[in-house]
Order: structure tokens, then sequence, then C-alpha cells
């Protein structure tokens, strides 16, 4: 890896536009560790140095360091999908954990995706003014004030198992997705979503109960599709009746359990 990653850098920096990595270390292969990130590093700052580098996907996979300090290089980025996998067993906590780096320097930056357990500030995510969609995979966050991305136009919430307490969503926001979420949770989704009010695509997967929904989806005038999926398993479903309202004027498409819903 660190022969690859000495090659891009004296051979090829100037032209990478798109990169894909894939770094996964063994217990044999922890002590090299060190040298890798110097290699790894160093090979991210010269492609960002060239300023055409538009898209990084960086999965880490048993990778006991962090790699923060290229982030602010690579101010030519609009696509970042950073996935941090689970640690080695008996290594300690410090494997799980990758640090992201100070997102606000990416002021290109129009797609985010995280996955894992990479540490973001979330002060960091709401200066990119450029971003456009955001995907947020089993990322723990204790707050999420996202109105302030005033062209955010997807959002997808996935398997964290709860919602943030303080979760603001934006005006310009077209597709909710949100998937795994916990009963206890799905008071933060009502008030977020009454900001939402553009919305034409919502999605929700595996929420076993979608009690006091229908008022606020009830309100969505531009709503085209909405799916609502949960495990054959889960029984507290919540959702009796669709509500009237001027969303049954634009739904083209609806994704509902069987035998559950009754219209209105």
């Amino acid at each position: 890896m660190r022969l690859v990653c000495q090659w891009v850098l004296l051979r090829a920096a100037r032209h990478v536009e798109r990169l894909r990595l894939r770094v996964e270390l063994d217990h044999q292969q922890l002590d090299a560790a060190a040298e890798l990130e110097t290699a790894l590093v160093a090979m991210l700052v010269g492609c960002g140095a060239a300023g055409r580098l538009s898209e990084l996907d960086l999965s880490l996979v048993h990778v006991p360091f962090g790699l923060s300090s290229w982030l602010s290089a690579l101010r030519s980025l609009q696509k970042l999908q950073i996935s941090a996998m689970a640690s080695l067993q008996g290594l300690g906590a410090e494997c799980r954990l990758v640090a992201a780096g100070p997102l606000h320097t990416l002021t290109d930056l129009e797609v985010l995706w995280l996955s894992g357990y990479p540490i973001v500030a979330m002060s960091d995510v709401t200066e990119l003014a450029s971003l456009r969609r955001l995907t947020m995979d089993d990322v723990e966050m204790a707050s999420l004030p996202l109105e302030g991305l005033s062209i955010l136009e997807y959002l997808f919430l996935s398997r964290s198992g709860y919602l943030p307490d303080s979760l603001a969503l934006p005006a310009s926001l077209e597709t909710l997705r949100i998937n795994g979420v916990s009963t206890s949770s799905m008071v933060a989704l009502h008030a977020a979503m009454r900001q939402a009010t553009q919305l034409t695509c919502l999605l929700l997967q595996g929420i076993s109960s979608l009690t006091g929904l229908p008022l606020e989806l009830a309100c969505l005038e531009r709503l085209q599709d909405f799916g609502w999926e949960v495990s054959p398993e889960l029984n507290d479903y919540g959702l009796r009746q669709l509500p009237a309202g001027p969303w049954l004027n634009s739904v083209t498409r609806l994704v509902l359990p069987a035998l559950k819903a009754e219209t209105g």
C-alpha cells in the first residue's frame, strides 16, 4: 500500500480527479500503521495540491489511527465519502475512531457521506454552504442543526437507532430518508417535518410506529413519494388511517404495510 501511495504521489497526483481507497489492517500490520498513515496523508495532500481531485471515497477497516491533516488540502473536493468499520477485537476503543478533520474548509463540497465512526464536528457540517446531499450511516450525533444549509436537497439518516433531540431541517429539503429509528425518537422527526414543507419524497424504513406522523404528512403539498416499510415482526404500527389533506393531490407513489392503513 505504501508503494502505491508513493507512486500516485510522484507520478499521477496532478492527474487524479476521482480516488477510491480501501485501507484494512490486521494484527500483524499494526506496527506499520504510522508509516502507512504518513504515506496516505502525503498522497492525499499531493492530490489536493494539484487542484483536480473532485471525488474521494475512503474506506477504513480496523485502522487504529486518524486521518485529519489532509482534508484542508482538498479544497477542490465536490464529493466525499468516509467509511470507518469497527475495531479489531481486543485492540481498544481507539481503533474504532477516525477523525475526519476540518470539513468547513471544503467550500465546494456538494455531497457528503459518512458511515461508521468518523468523528465530525457538526458545526463544520453546518458551514458547508454548497452541500446538496448528506448521508449519515450509523453515525452518533447529539444534534443535527441543518437549517442553515440553504440548498440541501437530500438527507439520509440510517441505522443510528435514534434521532438527535435537536434536528432542524432546511426549507430547501426535497428528499428525506430515515432508516432504523426507535419509536422514542419520533418526536424529533415530527417537529423537524414541520420545517421541511417542500418535501417531495419521504421514505421511512425500520420504524415500528408512526403515531402522530399523519398530522405532518397531511401538510406536505408537494409530496409525490411516501414510503413506510417495517419488518414483519414489528406490530406497533401506530398508523391506522391515512389523513386527508393537500398531499393527496400530489402523491403518486405509496409504500405501506399491507392491511395496516385505511384511507381517510
